[in-house]
C-alpha cells in the first residue's frame, strides 16, 4: 500500500509550494531558476515530480524578451504538462524577417507540440519603418511557422507594449493580427487590436470566447460579435459607454439578437451619471441562457434585458445597482421570491461614484429574492435595520453559507443571535454597534490600574487581549458563557462602528472565540488590514484561565 505522502491533495501540494518556494509566486520568466530551486521536491516520488513541473511548466516562454523555456521543458520531457505558451517578440523583427530566426533558435528542431492551445502574443517596441507596398512575405512565414510549431493553438491572446501602440502600422498589423486570430474559438485583446483584424476573410471555427472592448470606433468588433450569436459561449466586454450595448443586442435592422449559447457574460461600463445617460430598451429574451453575469458600473439598459428568461439557469450574479434599477427590477418582476431557482452566490454594489444608498423597503425586496441563494454579498452602501433582516433568517437557515452585509448594524447580542440562527454559516461580515457593555474608544481608569500591575504595554495588540481577559474574568460580560453557537462559522469580518474602538473589537472577538470553536480568524480585524486568527487568542494563558472560569460558572 502507498503511503499518503505520495499522493497528497493538490492543495497543500500547492501550499507546500508556497512555503518552501515562493518564487512560484513572482511567475518568473526564468524557468530554470524556478527549476533548479525546485529540485529537491522532484525527487521525493514520481508523483511529487510530475506536479511541481506541471505547475513550473503550466506555460512557457519564446521570444527575446526574456529567458526561453520551451527547449528546457523539452529536455526535461514535460512539454505534455504545458497548457499555454507565451511569444513575444519586437514589432519590427517580426515585420523585417528577423524574428522568424529566432523563433527557430528558442525551439526544438523538428519538433511540435499540438499540445498547447492556448498562445499569448505579445507586440513590443516600434515598427521600424515601413511602406505599404512592402512585402507581406515576411509576416506569412513567420506565423506560418509559428503554427506549424503549435498546430492545435485554439486561444489567442493579443497584448502590445506602449511603444507598439504609438507605432502601429494598419496595413500590416492588419495582415499579421488577422492570421494569429483567424480560426480561433477564444480571442483576448482590446477592441482596437481586434477592429483592426476585423473583417477576416475566411473562418470556419466558430467563436465560443471573446474577451474585448467597445467604443463608437470599434463598430467591426460588435458586427463581429452579432455574427457569433450562435456560437459564443463567454462574452467579457468593456465598453467606453453604456448605451454601446445595443450594439451586441440589436442587428443593423433593429431585430433582437438571441444568444443562446453565451453562458458567460461580463460587462463592464463607465460610471458617468446615470440620470444624462441614454439606456435602451429592448423586447425579447438576448440571453436565456445565462450563468453567469457580472455587470460593473452602470447598469446599461433601463428595462430587465439583462437578466429576462434567465431564472432557471443563472448560478452567479455580480451587478452594481442604483435605487432606481432596483425599483425598475420590482416594477418587472424580476425581485420576486422563487425568481431565482439555481443562483448560488449574489454581489450586489452601488456606484463608487455615487454618494446615494439603499435603504428599507428596497433591501427587503433583494433580501426576499436572494433567500434560498448561498452566498449572499451587499456592500455597505446597502443600510437596513437587523429587524429586516431578522425577519428572513428562518427562510434564509437552510442554505445560507456566507452572509457578507457590512451595512446592518446589530447589538452585539444580536450578532450572536444571528450567528445562532445559521447552521451552516461559513462565513459572516456585519457591523457591530457601540455598545456600553463591550466598553468604548479608551480604556476606563481600572483597565489602565490593571495594564499597569500587569505590567502590559498599553498600545501593543497582545495587551489589548490580555487586560480583556484579566477583566473578563472579574466583570463577566453577557453573552461570553454558554454552549456554542456555531461549529460551522469559519471567518467573521469583524466591524464595529465609528468611536466604538479597540476595546469593543477586542471584546467581541474574545466573545467569538470562546463561543465558535469552529472560527479560524478575523480579517481586516477592526479595519487596520491585518488578520486576526484564532491561533494568535488561543495561545496566551489567560485565554485558557477566561475559558476555565466562565465554563466552571455555567456549571
Amino acid at each position: 500500500m502507498e503511503a499518503i505522502a505520495q499522493h497528497p491533495p493538490l492543495l497543500i501540494l500547492e501550499h507546500i509550494i508556497h512555503y518552501l518556494l515562493p518564487e512560484f509566486l513572482n511567475d518568473s520568466y526564468d524557468k530554470e531558476a524556478i527549476y533548479d530551486v525546485s529540485k529537491p521536491l522532484t525527487r521525493v516520488c514520481r508523483s511529487w515530480r510530475q506536479f511541481f513541473l506541471s505547475y513550473a511548466f503550466r506555460y512557457v516562454h519564446v521570444g527575446t524578451q526574456f529567458k526561453p523555456s520551451l527547449k528546457l521543458a523539452y529536455a526535461l520531457g514535460t512539454c505534455d504538462l504545458t497548457k499555454e505558451v507565451i511569444v513575444m517578440f519586437k514589432t519590427a523583427t517580426i515585420f523585417n524577417g528577423s524574428a522568424l530566426i529566432q523563433l527557430r533558435q528558442c525551439t526544438p528542431a523538428e519538433t511540435l507540440f499540438p499540445h498547447i492551445e492556448v498562445l499569448s502574443f505579445t507586440f513590443t517596441g516600434k515598427r521600424g519603418k515601413l511602406k505599404q507596398d512592402d512585402k507581406l512575405q515576411p509576416i506569412h512565414i513567420f506565423t506560418d511557422e509559428l503554427m506549424h510549431i503549435f498546430p492545435d493553438i485554439s486561444s489567442v491572446k493579443v497584448i502590445r507594449d506602449g511603444e507598439a501602440s504609438q507605432s502601429w502600422s494598419p496595413y500590416h498589423s492588419h495582415k499579421l493580427l488577422e492570421r494569429l486570430l483567424t480560426g480561433r474559438s477564444a480571442i483576448d485583446c482590446t477592441g482596437y487590436v481586434l477592429n483592426a483584424a476585423l473583417p477576416f476573410s475566411q473562418s470556419s471555427t466558430p467563436l465560443q470566447s471573446l474577451v474585448t472592448s467597445g467604443s463608437t470606433k470599434t463598430k467591426q468588433v460588435f458586427t463581429f460579435i452579432r455574427r457569433n450569436w450562435q456560437s459564443l459561449q463567454r462574452l467579457d466586454l468593456d465598453l467606453s459607454a453604456p448605451n454601446l450595448v445595443e450594439h451586441i443586442v440589436s442587428d443593423s435592422d433593429g431585430t433582437t439578437v438571441t444568444y443562446p449559447e453565451l453562458h458567460k457574460l461580463r460587462l463592464k461600463t463607465c460610471e458617468q451619471d446615470a440620470t444624462t445617460a441614454s439606456r435602451p430598451s429592448f423586447d425579447g429574451m438576448p440571453f436565456p441562457a445565462l450563468k453567469s453575469l457580472v455587470v460593473h458600473g452602470i447598469y446599461p439598459f433601463s428595462d430587465d434585458t439583462l437578466l429576462r428568461g434567465s431564472g432557471d439557469s443563472l448560478e452567479f450574479l455580480d451587478m452594481c445597482m442604483s435605487e432606481s434599477d432596483i425599483d425598475m427590477f420590482i416594477e418587472a418582476g424580476i425581485l420576486d421570491e422563487g425568481r431565482f431557482k439555481a443562483l448560488q452566490c449574489a454581489r450586489l454594489g452601488e456606484l463608487f461614484e455615487w454618494p446615494s444608498q439603499v435603504y428599507g423597503n428596497r433591501v427587503s425586496r433583494i433580501l426576499g429574492a436572494f433567500h434560498r441563494t448561498p452566498v449572499i454579498d451587499l456592500s455597505d452602501g446597502f443600510n437596513f435595520n437587523y429587524s429586516v433582516l431578522q425577519s428572513r433568517v428562518d427562510s434564509f437557515a437552510p442554505t445560507l453559507r456566507v452572509l457578507d452585509i457590512p451595512g446592518v448594524r446589530c447589538t452585539y447580542e444580536q450578532i450572536l443571535e444571528l450567528i445562532g440562527s445559521l447552521p451552516l454559516i461559513h462565513k459572516l461580515d456585519v457591523t457591530c454597534a457601540k455598545s456600553v457593555d463591550l466598553g468604548d474608544a479608551n480604556y476606563d481608569t481600572e483597565l489602565m490600574e490593571l495594564a499597569d500591575k500587569e505590567r502590559l504595554v498599553s498600545w501593543d495588540a497582545k495587551s489589548h487581549f490580555g487586560c480583556v481577559y484579566l477583566d473578563m474574568n472579574t466583570r463577566p460580560i453577557a453573552g461570553a458563557s454558554g454552549p456554542p453557537l456555531s461549529l460551522t462559522l469559519k471567518e467573521f469580518h469583524l466591524r464595529v462602528d465609528r468611536g466604538a474602538g479597540w476595546l469593543q473589537a477586542v471584546r467581541l472577538a474574545v466573545i467569538l472565540a470562546l463561543r465558535c470553536p469552529s472560527i479560524l480568524s478575523f480579517p481586516k480585524f477592526f479595519a487596520n488590514g491585518v488578520t486576526l486568527f484564532r491561533s494568535h487568542l488561543v495561545e496566551m494563558g489567560p485565554f485558557v484561565q477566561l475559558a476555565d472560569y466562565l465554563s466552571r460558572d455555567r456549571t
